[in-house]
């Protein structure tokens, strides 16, 4: 669990943690022990009200969602953008429609 939230597309996050997950592996494999006894051999026991391996998970979510709020702020501000631009587009030809339509009744009229 460690190694999966201390990493991304396989690479650490950082140095100081490379060098951690280098070290737990070694002692993994050296040791022989469970990888859980390791770990805690490693930094440490255990401490109430703490979760340890959450952080980085949590700050990608974040992330993530924060991306996705820009997302859809664009997306809304792009359609709004096309909505104006059909609305805008109707509005100048109907208008143009309803002249020549007022035209060609008066020239009927005065034909009659």
């Amino acid at each position: 669990m460690f190694v999966e939230t201390r990493t991304k597309d396989g690479k650490a996050l950082d140095d100081e943690t490379e060098e951690a997950i280098e070290k737990l592996k070694t002692m993994v494999e050296h040791d022989r022990k469970p990888a859980a006894e390791t770990f805690q051999s490693m930094f440490g026991k255990e401490k109430s009200g703490r979760v340890r391996c959450y952080v980085p998970v949590v700050a990608r979510g974040k992330a993530a969602v924060v991306e996705a709020g820009t997302m859809a702020k664009k997306l809304i501000r792009i359609t709004v953008k096309a909505a104006w631009i059909v609305g805008t587009a109707f509005l100048v030809l109907s208008i143009h429609l309803f002249i020549e339509m007022d035209r060609e009744q008066q020239l009927n009229d005065l034909e009659m």
